[in-house]
């Protein structure tokens, strides 16, 4: 029997990393150090909820949804993952007619959209000129796949900077009851492994619309 082994699909936060709108969302500081004559070493962080590889709920734009505390952790357990390659340019957006071409299995629980815009994470076309996915991408998906409970992209966010409102149109799409939850920026490696589970762990913020989560894969 392969064995199993485990790789994170989310990025570890740190200061300067990309944030939407160009922002700094993200502050760590180290407030103490054994280098400096500390017992020990701590850091502080200040954090938006929307940075980095992150989960949004429907709660983020749909008036009275379902936050973070509403989920149990069996949710966030995905035992039919499927990778569907989509490569995208600058500031394109995926439509229905892209997944209609991407066979994507019936017993699909979580989407991750693989365009190859990761490559560019360093640079500030990551979030300035980041592709994104359209209401109809999201229509097709709930209309399509009933076991689809979460999306996941390995850009930015599914608007596109340069054209927000088809994404926030999909934002709505996606987060209307019932739900396909949406995960942004995640980290996807360009090779073709077999994954055979993918956890979420979300910060457990009381409440919240959305929140930085790390991401766990079973490969064989």
């Amino acid at each position: 029997m392969q064995k199993v082994k485990h790789i994170y699909l989310s990025r570890f936060m740190r200061n300067n990393m990309p944030c939407y709108n160009g922002g700094n969302n993200f502050c760590l500081v180290q407030v103490n150090s054994i280098g400096e004559g500390n017992r020990t070493n701590s850091l502080q962080i200040s954090t938006a909820n929307h940075v980095g590889t992150h989960i949004d709920f429907p709660s983020h734009y749909i008036a009275n949804g379902k936050s973070l505390s509403d989920y149990s952790p069996s949710f966030f357990v995905f035992e039919n993952p499927f990778i569907c390659d989509i490569p995208m340019q600058n500031g394109e957006y995926i439509t229905a007619n892209h997944l209609m071409r991407s066979s994507i299995s019936d017993k699909t629980d979580i989407l991750i959209i693989r365009t190859g815009y990761g490559v560019f994470y360093n640079q500030d076309k990551y979030w300035n000129d980041n592709p994104g996915i359209d209401e109809s991408a999201a229509k097709y998906i709930k209309s399509s796949f009933a076991s689809i409970r979460a999306i996941g992209v390995d850009f930015i966010s599914i608007n596109a900077y340069r054209d927000k409102e088809a994404g926030r149109q999909a934002h709505i799409a996606f987060l209307s009851d019932p739900e396909v939850l949406i995960i942004e920026d995640l980290y996807i490696p360009s090779k073709n492994y077999n994954y055979s589970r993918i956890t979420i762990a979300p910060m457990l913020i009381a409440d919240a619309d959305g929140a930085p989560c790390a991401i766990i894969a079973e490969i064989e």
